[in-house]
């Protein structure tokens, strides 16, 4: 997903399919931080609420009619998608200390991870539950591996500074996974 505004014109790209295939569409922004898309000749019935924007990361709620009633159809949390001129990969000794903090990528929950490295496990907290799970980090690819129950999730670290870690992983459908943590 990509909104630009360039000479006044503000688009809104969704790219599409196995081919990634680019959707451009205009949009507005109004003063009740609401995103609404022109599609089919004409503005949408629902809009996108923007709940946080920071420099990297967009926070929303879809909304959209349900008969004649605005109903909330789902939330979702965006991220700025790094220059490869930042992506650097910090010592391991980052990942240790502090909580990182992001939103699940499903719910838009706030989400925190606290790396334990003398048990080697992960504390998981997200919308007030709490998973401990195991991981092995591979400072050599940078390859970070949580499991719990037999369950094993993967991903790459493709950033780790004092105050960010940036993941890329493969999500239930085969798809692109990127995660943004930070520390606050």
């Amino acid at each position: 997903m990509e909104f630009t505004n360039r000479e006044g014109n503000k688009l809104f790209t969704l790219h599409e399919g196995e081919e990634m295939e680019p959707y451009t569409v205009p949009f507005k922004y109004d003063a009740y931080n609401r995103i609404y898309f022109f599609e089919n000749e004409n503005w949408g019935d629902g809009y996108w609420q923007v709940k946080q924007v920071t420099q990297d990361i967009l926070s929303l709620e879809i909304f959209g009619l349900n008969g004649e009633n605005l109903t909330i159809e789902g939330s979702m949390t965006l991220f700025r998608i790094p220059e490869p001129d930042e992506l650097v990969v910090g010592d391991e000794s980052l990942l240790y200390g502090d909580e990182w903090t992001s939103f699940d990528p499903d719910s838009g929950a706030p989400m925190t991870w606290q790396f334990r490295e003398n048990f080697q496990d992960l504390i998981w907290k997200v919308d007030g539950e709490e998973l401990v799970v195991n991981y092995t980090y591979d400072a050599e690819s940078h390859v970070l591996t949580l499991t719990s129950e037999g369950e094993k999730e993967v991903y790459k670290i493709t950033k780790l500074t004092d105050h960010f870690i940036y993941l890329e992983g493969i999500d239930e459908e085969g798809e692109p996974l990127y995660m943004e943590f930070r520390k606050l």
